[in-house]
């Protein structure tokens, strides 16, 4: 088929961008064609229709308004696509010349901050691995921000790695690898959202020549000054800078705040963990509330939504930066007044760090650059109140402070007060900025003016009395005569357009009027579009100004939130020291007691040491509070290392170099594994990883196999944790027979968690006291669920035979009606066996509260459903 030359064109690009979806500018809409105008219909639900493409043919057609392109691209990356922009290009009269493609966005290199969530970091990640030693690394950058992380080494079956995802969630992956190669991703980037995508990258790209010259091009010949020290970590950066520099077509020299993971520096923190204790979203539904970020995250700024939670990802265990940190959240602490009064200026400061971004694509617009302003306008403010606070942080953030008051006034007396999205129609920049613009301009409202004197001059002239002088694009400015009048005309009127009930004509004076107000009108636009482009170069030019203002807001709003949860939610500044003693007096669950606040919370005291109290044996109840009590502790540590204070009425945390979480489990079927294997590998990746200094959380080990196994292994691996690591550890269980290591372990203290029962009904006290206890009242718990009074009655039963050694009741006791016939087995007391033995085997406490009551509600459903 011979195509029309636009369309050849078009199939040229898209030649070029076959895994894209190329969005094509024709005048004021965006067309796609063939597939993927199939697949944008579809998803976007707009009209799919067709349009002549050669030979009499018609091609597949769908079309966006360029002005709304960006809400249409950004559902698209959210489903997980990829798009190509091919613009027009223009030559100096304004005309159309060429096609190319000036931007692709992917999941991972969206930039734009309306297509993104203001409050997380937008990363793509470079995986490389290398085929002759298995190492892999993972090196992840925001380019929205201009961060990049570079991780640790990891050996290729290493499943742990996936925890730098948890942290860092990326929404796309470059890799030399592909994904089936990499199992521990499977799940990742297969979770059903199709909003991640994975890319086995080009070879090319990670021949390890290449990717040198690539690293120095972006960070010079000495890049090994940034960290980049060895092949591995050159051949990621090398790989994932060719594929951005492919793919973004511009400047990527923001792309400069690299950080090294360094485990000497930072609290390690596994997937595991991260996931059990909820830092930043919901195991459940991935939300941000009813994390421990959604209670401490009150910033009032984008940056500063980043930066809280930049602080979780990486806890601290250096203690002078931690105090520094903690003395800066205690300035704001103390300084309420000064606090809100900051907050409410940070409120008016817009995300200048993405937008800044937008000048390295230059994308930025005339609204943008207000919004820089606006921000820069309260910078002075924000330093004078600085001024009056005492701690080293918050006194080098003043003292660096740059306030940009150059860079507001530049925008402030050039750019329009509300001016329009874009550059095209001009009236953006205001006309006192240039003499030039200001004379044109005056110009044009002259002239503008005598339009209606030329009318009343012709109107006296020819005595028409409804003659008017108008205007349009085709005919441009025009006198109209009703038809009633047409012959009283003169003879220098000249005739354009005939009317239904009127004539229009043109004369010279109009025409020389029109031409020399369309010349200053083009003029205007055109020196206006020169000036703008000054404007976007200098601000360029201060990139780094912009990032580092940026940087001191983000630092002042994460400071100023956590001293606003401390006051709100009275926490106290904890005490920071090297030795390994986690002392905690009335502590609480910084999530718990704020999703509870019509309840009470029951603070608890905790004190770890590496010697005489190591370990604590938690036993008690079922849904009593155990493992809401360990998640605690450990959340209290965690917040500590960050420089946050805490909920507690004091607190003294020695320097824990890693959190261990060993809390519920269930079945890995993409990899086959069961509830207890999966169980069985967390065990031993903590005991082999963790240290003296590490602090562990084990919660009902051994529950997934035979009793005697389970508690067999329950007491082995607290032995190990005893004499081979060494390290604080809380560890719960319903194996009560272990409660008598306290006497063979001089490391290890008994606890357990109070609950009363009065005349048949239980109250957990949520108290933990010294001491251990052999009653798990698993059988109360499902009487609070509502279980049928007849399941409760045969669960009673067959506890009380199996406390005299009966192994099984194979009838029911004479209080249990037996309706059915003796020789033949009953429904429902096979029901009955199968609800009790789904009860015995459920461990509530390894579940959230949400958690266990959905569990005891189906199995009420179950019985109520079967009518026994």
């Amino acid at each position: 088929m011979s195509l029309s030359p636009a369309m050849q064109n078009y199939k040229d690009m898209k030649a070029k961008n076959k895994d894209y979806l190329l969005f094509y500018r024709l005048g004021d809409f965006y067309e796609m064609f063939f597939d993927d105008a199939i697949i944008a219909s579809r998803e976007l639900d707009i009209t799919l229709t067709k349009k002549d493409c050669g030979d009499k043919q018609k091609a597949p057609m769908c079309g966006v308004p360029y002005h709304s392109v960006d809400t249409y691209i950004s559902r698209l990356v959210q489903k997980g696509y990829k798009v190509s922009i091919c613009e027009q290009v223009k030559n100096d009269k304004n005309e159309v010349v060429d096609r190319k493609i000036v931007r692709t966005i992917t999941p991972g290199t969206v930039t734009d901050p309306q297509m993104l969530d203001e409050k997380t970091n937008n990363y793509i990640v470079g995986i490389f691995v290398d085929s002759s030693t298995d190492e892999m690394i993972f090196i992840f950058a925001d380019i929205s921000t201009g961060e990049v992380i570079v991780s640790e080494k990891y050996q290729k079956n290493d499943s742990n790695a996936v925890g730098e995802f948890s942290k860092y969630s990326p929404k796309e992956a470059y890799s030399n690898v592909p994904l089936k190669s990499l199992p521990f991703l499977k799940n990742y980037f297969n979770d059903g959202s199709n909003s991640r995508i994975f890319t086995e990258g080009d070879p090319d790209d990670f021949n390890i020549e290449k990717a040198r010259t690539e690293v120095s091009k972006h960070l010079g010949n000495k890049y090994e000054n940034y960290g980049f020290s060895d092949d591995i970590s050159i051949n990621c950066f090398g790989a994932l800078l060719s594929y951005l520099n492919r793919t973004q077509l511009c400047d990527l020299s923001h792309l400069k705040n690299i950080q090294f993971e360094n485990k000497i520096d930072f609290m390690d923190l596994d997937y595991f963990t991260w996931r059990n204790l909820e830092v930043t979203e919901t195991m459940r539904n991935k939300a941000k509330r009813g994390s421990l970020l959604g209670v401490i995250d009150k910033t009032v700024t984008a940056m500063g939504a980043r930066k809280i939670r930049k602080f979780l990802e990486r806890p601290l265990i250096n203690i002078p930066e931690i105090l520094r940190r903690q003395n800066a959240v205690s300035d704001f602490y103390n300084k309420t007044i000064e606090r809100r009064e900051l907050r409410d200026l940070f409120s008016s400061v817009r995300d200048i760090e993405r937008l800044s971004s937008k000048l390295v694509y230059d994308t930025i617009n005339p609204r943008d650059m207000r919004a820089l302003a606006s921000s820069f306008e309260v910078f002075p403010k924000i330093k004078n109140l600085l001024s009056g606070f005492d701690s080293d942080y918050i006194s080098d953030i003043y003292g660096n402070f740059d306030t940009l008051d150059d860079l507001y006034l530049l925008i402030d007396s050039a750019i329009e007060e509300d001016p329009p999205v874009t550059t095209r129609e001009g009236k953006v920049i205001k006309p006192k900025y240039n003499d030039k613009l200001l004379e044109l301009v005056s110009f044009l409202k002259g002239n503008q003016k005598i339009i209606p004197d030329i009318e009343a001059r012709e109107k006296a002239k020819t005595g028409i009395k409804t003659l008017k002088i108008g205007y349009n694009k085709v005919y441009g400015y025009y006198i109209e005569v009703s038809k009633l009048f047409a012959n009283q005309v003169p003879d220098y009127y000249i005739r354009k357009q005939t009317l239904v009930n009127g004539e229009r004509f043109i004369t010279a004076e109009l025409k020389d009027l029109e031409t020399k107000l369309l010349t200053a009108s083009e003029t205007v636009i055109t020196l206006e579009n020169e000036i703008y482009s000054e404007i976007k170069t200098k601000l360029f030019d201060s990139i780094s100004r912009i990032r580092a203002a940026a940087e001191n807001i983000a630092l002042l709003d994460t400071f100023a939130s956590l001293a606003e949860v401390a006051q709100k939610n009275s926490y106290t500044c904890p005490e920071i020291i090297p030795s390994g003693v986690v002392d905690i007096e009335n502590g609480r669950h910084p999530v718990v007691e704020e999703m509870v606040k019509d309840e009470v919370f029951i603070p608890n005291n905790t004190f770890l040491n590496t010697s005489t109290d190591m370990i604590a044996l938690i036993t008690g109840p079922n849904m009593s509070g155990k493992s809401t009590y360990m998640r605690q502790v450990a959340l209290i540590v965690l917040l500590a290392q960050i420089g946050s204070f805490v909920p507690s009425s004091h607190a003294k945390i020695g320097i824990v170099d890693k959190i261990f979480t060993r809390v519920g489990a269930s079945d890995d079927l993409t990899s086959g594994q069961s509830t207890f294997m999966v169980e069985m590998n967390e065990v031993s990746y903590i005991l082999k990883n963790a240290t003296s200094d590490s602090l562990l959380i084990f919660d009902e080990i051994g529950r997934g196999t035979s009793t005697y196994d389970g508690m067999s292994i329950a007491q082995a691996v607290i032995e190990y944790v005893a004499k081979k690591i060494k390290a604080k550890s809380l560890f719960a269980t319903h194996y009560h027979e272990l409660i008598s290591l306290e006497n063979e372990l001089t490391c290890l203290k008994n606890f357990n968690i109070v609950a009363k029962r009065k005349n048949n009904e239980i109250t957990f006290l949520r108290k933990i006291v010294p001491g251990g206890t052999d009653d798990s009242f698993g059988i109360d718990v499902a009487k609070l669920a509502g279980l049928p009074s007849s399941v409760i009655s045969r669960a009673e039963d067959i506890l009380k035979d199996l406390d005299s050694g009966k192994v099984y009741l194979s009838e029911p006791s004479p209080r249990q009606e037996q309706k059915e016939d003796d020789s033949q087995v009953s429904f429902s007391q096979n029901f009955n066996e199968k609800i009790i033995d789904e009860l015995l085997n459920l461990d509530v406490t390894v579940l959230t509260p949400i958690e266990a009551m959905n569990e005891l509600f189906r199995l009420s459903n179950e019985v109520k459903k079967n009518n026994v």
